[in-house]
């Protein structure tokens, strides 16, 4: 009786374990579900109250905002989970408050001229009005965003998903939506800045927010000696040198959408960016399951990495890489079914957008790999080899973007996306293998 006792103690307590294992990457799975749905519904309300040149013109400004917030962040966010895992695993506790005092400092400054400098070229140059203005209104968002990126990967090597993940993933998409929503209930009729300033406040609102919880969360940093004044600035100059060389990963893991709208507009017409953004941001959002588990993997991926235990490492990074593929793939198979009646739901001028749609898929498909690979030498390392080879492949993507757009308009700007996204899987999967 007490042996049957046991067993069922025993059994209690392994379910217990699976189940909290798997509670949070369920739980963010489900944020991120809600999400995709929130941003659909926003961009089927924009799609429906707006027209198509005034769609492809927001796109653009939101796009350019969200650029240069990432770029003005200097790669702090990509550096976050390695600097402060390894201050952790170290107890260096008054290097990793100095690390975060030194990330939010420098991104806030940068971010502003960022703003500055969108500001100033919605003056110049642009000859449209209309694309001028919804830049100057969007400007904001460069140093929200860039906040929340330093907020976000902060609580997420924190092991605070929550944090890191809801605001941006539900709490912006749904308060863009409901405040939309309301002023289409309200007047019928939405115009092109005040889309883009309802996105724009709700990109500030989510920033100050989350802003605040990651502190409270945290808490106190504790008191200790800091570092002699010389070794504080050659450490704030190396933190700032990893930084730097992490931006075009960042750009190229987590914005590239956003990076191939930004440079077409200056090929193709905003009916074709609006087409072409529906399509992208679809595809994109079919990858949302796989790209939570990757963020949610990634610490555990770093710890086991810093620990030596590179079988355990390999076996994890293969199994998270494996549902990610079969995510992106499903997706495939579902878009090429339902492609065309989805693009309906936007309006008729945007069925034409089914192909697209199709390659931008096919473009998710062999970003896996790569994305994968990009995140492990980024935890190695290996920002030296990253940056030597990534401005190639961009070079690339840009180069065939500007030769396929005129031609073939949005579909050629989707196969140029996803011959550059196969090219940066191929070399750094294989860089990843040889190195780590």
């Amino acid at each position: 009786m007490r042996s049957g006792g046991n067993i069922a103690l025993a059994t209690h307590r392994t379910v217990a374990a699976v189940a909290s294992h798997l509670k949070k990457p369920v739980l963010i799975t489900l944020a991120r579900v809600a999400g995709a749905a929130l941003a659909f519904a926003l961009q089927l309300v924009l799609a429906r109250s707006l027209s198509q040149d005034h769609l492809g013109i927001y796109f653009t400004a939101i796009s350019a905002a969200t650029v240069l917030a990432i770029v003005t962040a200097i790669g702090y966010p990509s550096a976050m989970v390695r600097f402060l895992l390894r201050y952790s695993v170290k107890g260096r506790e008054a290097w990793r408050a100095r690390f975060v005092a030194n990330a939010e400092r420098d991104t806030f400054i940068l971010s502003l001229i960022g703003l500055v400098i969108l500001v100033v070229a919605s003056r110049f140059a642009f000859s449209d009005p209309a694309v001028g203005w919804a830049l100057v209104v969007s400007a904001p968002l460069v140093p929200a965003i860039a906040q929340m990126r330093i907020s976000g990967a902060q609580a997420i090597a924190e092991d605070r998903s929550y944090l890191g993940f809801l605001p941006d993933t539900i709490g912006r998409p749904l308060m863009t939506f409901v405040c939309v929503l309301a002023l289409v209930a309200w007047q019928r009729d939405i115009t092109l800045i005040e889309a883009t300033a309802l996105t724009t406040f709700a990109g500030v609102a989510m920033a100050a927010m989350q802003g605040v919880l990651v502190k409270r969360a945290a808490g106190r940093p504790p008191v200790a000696a800091s570092p002699s004044p010389n070794g504080t600035r050659r450490l704030d100059r190396a933190w700032r040198r990893t930084g730097m060389a992490l931006i075009l990963p960042a750009l190229f893991a987590g914005l590239l959408v956003d990076v191939v709208l930004v440079w077409s507009s200056v090929f193709v017409t905003p009916d074709e960016i609006a087409i072409l953004a529906i399509a992208a941001k679809l595809a994109f959002l079919s990858g949302f399951a796989g790209q939570a588990l990757m963020q949610i993997d990634m610490p555990k991926i770093s710890r086991l990495y810093f620990a030596g235990e590179t079988g355990e490492c390999r076996r994890l990074v293969l199994r998270s890489m494996a549902i990610a593929l079969g995510v992106s793939v499903a997706a495939l198979a579902f878009f090429a079914v339902t492609g065309a009646p989805i693009l309906s739901l936007f309006g008729p001028d945007y069925i034409v957008g089914a192909p697209v749609l199709i390659v931008m898929c096919l473009a998710m498909i062999v970003r896996v790999p790569g994305l994968y690979a990009l995140q492990l030498l980024t935890i190695a390392g290996r920002q030296t080899v990253i940056n030597r080879i990534l401005p190639f492949i961009i070079a690339i993507m840009l180069a065939l973007i500007a030769g396929l757009a005129s031609p073939f308009g949005a579909t050629g700007i989707a196969a140029a996306l996803a011959v550059a996204l196969l090219v940066h899987s191929v070399i750094f999967a294989a860089l990843a293998y040889r190195r780590m």
